[in-house]
Parts: structure tokens; sequence; C-alpha cells
């Protein structure tokens, strides 16, 4: 086929159908939606200064509080991203309170600043409910050791072989 033949051929035109394209959202018809969870103590948390108090508006604010901490300190933004692959402009943002790091790269921050030893860093971000957040991962932990060890000695009571 030939240019001049290709400029004939028909287009296919798309048909709009109804229910195609949807209605988007407007400010005034989103409203805020409150979830109801249970904070550190078990005290339900229904309101929405809540979620602000015990939520991401807080956690965003102690991150970047941490993370200006130690900028200040000597810690440059350079080497943070560096380390996390990520840019400079990501870094800052996180100290700005623009927005937050994924959950891994919220662990990657951690291991970050462990390693350095700076163990601080766990207890700023995560405010009043980190210690709580420890103890329970430590409790869990022991549960799952403590039922690993069962299920290994029901396993060699079952097949008959023991350690």
């Amino acid at each position: 086929m030939t240019a001049s033949a290709l400029a004939i051929l028909p287009v296919p035109r798309l048909q709009s159908r109804p229910g195609l394209l949807r209605k988007l959202p407007t400010a005034k018809s989103v409203r805020p939606r409150v979830v109801g969870n249970n904070d550190a103590e078990g005290t339900a948390m229904n309101s929405l200064s809540d979620r602000n108090t015990f939520g991401s508006v807080r956690h965003r604010e102690r991150l970047g509080s941490a993370l200006r901490r130690r900028i200040a300190m000597g810690m440059p933004p350079k080497v943070i991203a560096g380390a996390l692959g990520v840019t400079v402009d990501t870094v800052r943002n996180w100290a700005n309170e623009e927005n937050d790091p994924s959950s891994y790269m919220m662990g990657e921050l951690m291991a970050f600043f462990a390693d350095r030893g700076d163990f601080g860093f766990w207890a700023e971000v995560y405010g009043p409910i980190g210690e709580t957040m420890r103890k329970r991962f430590a409790e869990r932990q022991a549960e799952q050791a403590k039922q690993a060890e069962q299920e290994r000695r029901h396993i060699a009571l079952l097949t008959g072989i023991e350690e």
C-alpha cells in the first residue's frame, strides 16, 4: 500500500457509551472518612482529631522533626538519600513533612540510623506508641517461638524421631 492509499482509509470512530466515563467527585462531595480503630491503649479512635493525634498527620510531623534534627546535627541529606537509593529532594520532602516514605523505605530509614548507632530515631518517629509497639512485637515473637517449638515436638512425636 502506498502512503496515498493509507490516507483514504476510513478511521474507526469510538462510540461513547453511557457510564463509560464516571463523574469524578468534587471537593464538596468528598467528606473525610474516619475509620474506627484502636490506639496503643485500646481506646477507640473515632474522631478526625484522634487520627491527627495518633495517625498519619502526627506521624509525618514526628518523622520530619526527627530527620531535621539529624540533618542539623551533621547528617547530610545526600548521605541519607544515597544509602536509601532515593533522591535528595525525596529526603528533603520527608524532612519538610510534605510526604512520608513507604513502609519499606521507613524500614530502610530505621535500619540506616540503627546501623550508625542511632537507636533513638525509632522512639522519636513512633512517639508515645513506640514502646507499646516494641512490647507487642516482642510478645508476638515469643508466642511464635513457643508455637514453633510445640510443632517441632509434635512432629518428632509423630515421626518417632527425637533429637
